[in-house]
């Protein structure tokens, strides 16, 4: 659990289907279900992960409190903060990819921004998610830090933009980061600029 309320601010909000979605900083990606009205903390791959499919049998094990997933540790602490800086144990270091600052969701597919980039995830039967992590400088972003996410149709096309700010990398800028391919490939536009938000009519 979350327990100190200064990192448990929610940003950003989006609602589809049966579920409201939430990001809280270090509360991470949240959603709840409005038929059942429970909450539930969502799972989000870990800094060096580019997938986590959550859809897959396999990526669970039975554990004495039930199905966890396999080499899955939920730490929204800084990569650095960990409990030994001697250990190579991937559950002692945090992860920039579990702050969560912006959210969409429409259909069967759910974009969420982080201090570690952006995550599309596709809807599976049960309610689960599998997820693709794009970060900078790996996938073209123009930084790691994304503040704000938006859906434009135009002309029969689907663009998803993120505002997209500097976070740890000097050579990170700030700026627009945008797909027209559901994230096959990212481009950039108004570099230098600080983003807050997008709104697309």
């Amino acid at each position: 659990p979350i327990t100190v309320k200064e990192a448990n601010v929610t940003y950003d909000t989006a609602i589809s289907g049966n579920y409201i979605w939430i990001t809280s900083w270090a509360g991470g990606l949240r959603r709840y279900n409005i038929l059942q009205k429970v909450w539930e903390r969502v799972p989000l791959p870990m800094d060096g992960d580019q997938v986590l499919n959550t859809c897959e049998s396999a990526s669970y094990e039975n554990t004495s409190n039930g199905y966890v997933l396999k080499d899955y540790y939920l730490n929204p602490r800084d990569p650095w903060d960990g409990t030994s800086t001697k250990s190579e144990d991937p559950k002692t270091y945090g992860n920039h990819n579990h702050k969560a600052f912006s959210v969409l969701s429409y259909s069967d597919t759910i974009w969420v921004g982080t201090a570690n980039g952006i995550n599309r995830g596709i809807f599976g039967s049960g309610n689960c998610i599998n997820w693709k992590h794009y970060s900078y400088p790996m996938d073209n972003l123009s930084g790691n830090f994304v503040v704000g996410l938006e859906i434009q149709r135009l002309n029969g096309k689907r663009i998803i933009w993120a505002a997209t700010v500097n976070a740890d990398d000097p050579t990170e800028q700030r700026g627009l980061s945008f797909t027209i391919d559901d994230g096959l490939s990212w481009n950039t536009a108004l570099l230098g600029e600080r983003i807050y938000n997008i709104a697309a009519f």
